[in-house]
């Protein structure tokens, strides 16, 4: 019954993968692990699933702290920047997220203000939504969407 469920549903039905260290740990969390350092000192490792042939060893480790940047030149014209973590990005993808955000922007009529209006209101019904009650929301969709990762989102208004 819950219109952005269905949109989504309706919109895309996708397989995501998840991409993680050795069928465990997700990259996003994996740099600290110490449990995936080290490996090259380590003497055979039994539990790792090695093909056929291979020495069972490691030559170096299996994750490596450098981490991927992308700079963006933010332009006049640009609305909002959204930062989250994978559990936003496993159910949702970036349209969809920008799609969101312009929804409650727009629910009230407003779209450069500081507060909007919350898409459940009814007419006449509008509640101010603050930057961080647009960010919880996405929070919330994504749970009900079922995301089963830790979901963070920060969302910035660009104002010119």
């Amino acid at each position: 019954q819950d219109p952005d469920i269905a949109n989504v549903v309706e919109d895309v039905v996708q397989w995501v993968t998840i991409s993680r260290v050795c069928g465990e740990l997700a990259v996003s969390r994996s740099l600290g692990d110490p449990d995936f350092k080290d490996m090259a000192s380590q003497p055979e490792c039994p539990f790792f699933a090695f093909p056929d042939g291979h020495d069972r060893t490691f030559s170096s480790d299996l994750l490596l702290a450098t981490p991927e940047v992308q700079h963006v030149k933010i332009e006049e014209g640009d609305e909002f920047l959204v930062l989250a973590s994978d559990g936003l990005w496993d159910v949702l993808n970036l349209e969809q997220v920008v799609q969101t955000v312009k929804k409650f922007m727009g629910a009230a009529g407003k779209g450069t203000g500081s507060a909007f209006a919350s898409a459940d209101d009814g007419p006449g019904e509008a509640q101010d939504m603050t930057c961080d009650d647009i960010a919880k929301e996405l929070c919330r969709l994504a749970l009900r969407l079922g995301s089963a990762d830790n979901i963070t989102v920060i969302l910035v208004f660009f104002h010119w």
